[in-house]
């Protein structure tokens, strides 16, 4: 037996174990990844996605034009509350395009509103109006809403129909830096 056979024999009788541990690693992230969120995607809400880049981005354009600063789990609460808001919004009477919104927004100073930056100023406008109209949102329709919320964000309370700010210690929270587009480097 040449010395090349004893490391080939010696090393296949040494990968079956490192096989198994890879095999089983595998495995589990596949299991994991079965069960989280796609990269990039900041929720799900009745199986339209909402992602972080949008979301970031919606929230960096409306802090350019609001008196009071959001931060992007504020503006994700709207964006999970909004298929119930413009439903109820509808049956009330708040009936405003999204050109409008649009319109309103680049007034305010913004060249190129992202339609999440416009779908949120949409969920706002139907949040305040509604009390006005003598009309809420029923509590039992947000509770009823199938969202799936990255956990970086907080959790989704569908009794309280909000997200919750605190996200779990294994994730990093998004700095204001980013959540406002400044740039890290």
């Amino acid at each position: 037996m040449t010395d090349s056979t004893r490391m080939t024999r010696a090393r296949g009788r040494a990968l079956p174990p490192v096989r198994r541990v890879v095999a089983v690693v595998t495995a589990g992230l596949l299991l994991l990844s079965g069960c989280a969120m796609d990269a990039g995607t900041a929720a799900t809400v009745e199986g339209q996605e909402i992602s972080e880049s949008g979301l970031h981005e919606a929230t960096r354009q409306f802090n350019q034009i609001a008196q009071q600063p959001v931060t992007p789990a504020q503006v994700l609460e709207v964006l999970v509350q909004l298929p119930v808001l413009d439903e109820v919004g509808d049956q009330a009477g708040v009936d405003f395009t999204d050109d409008e919104y649009r319109n309103a927004m680049v007034e305010a100073g913004l060249s190129d509103p992202h339609p999440l930056a416009v779908d949120f100023l949409r969920g706002l406008n139907i949040q305040n109006t509604l009390p006005q109209l003598g009309e809420e949102v029923p509590a039992e329709a947000l509770a009823e809403l199938d969202v799936q919320l990255n956990p970086r964000y907080g959790s989704w309370d569908p009794e309280s129909a909000t997200v919750s700010a605190d996200p779990p210690e294994w994730i990093t929270p998004v700095e204001e830096e980013q959540a406002s587009g400044e740039d890290q480097r």
